[in-house]
């Protein structure tokens, strides 16, 4: 898989809308997304609103990354939600792949 993203740095603040474009698999693509911050749970997901490539097979699609503190760093889980347009299509296995990477970079 190939994939490329250019990180910027942002201020993030509860209902900013972000777009993106970043090259996976040798296709460009885009997604604007909603970002939704709950800091009592230690919680941010990513909401597609629309998107060249991700909105074309999927309904819906969501990221989550909630935090769990340890004693040293702390565990961060993914949870990726979704709804098929087709229950044919296959689970979004490429961009699963896709925010695991982005995340271990940052």
């Amino acid at each position: 898989m190939y994939m490329m993203l250019r990180y910027m740095k942002v201020t993030e603040t509860s209902g900013s809308v972000k777009l993106w474009k970043y090259t996976l698999d040798g296709n460009v693509e885009t997604l604007k997304e909603k970002v939704e911050i709950d800091e009592a749970n230690k919680l941010v997901s990513l909401t597609a609103l629309e998107g060249s490539h991700v909105l074309e097979k999927y309904k819906s699609c969501k990221i989550i990354f909630q935090v769990t503190p340890k004693s040293e760093g702390g565990l961060v889980k993914i949870t990726l939600e979704y709804r098929r347009l087709n229950e044919n299509d296959p689970p979004p296995h490429k961009y699963i792949r896709f925010f695991g990477q982005c995340h271990s970079r940052y």
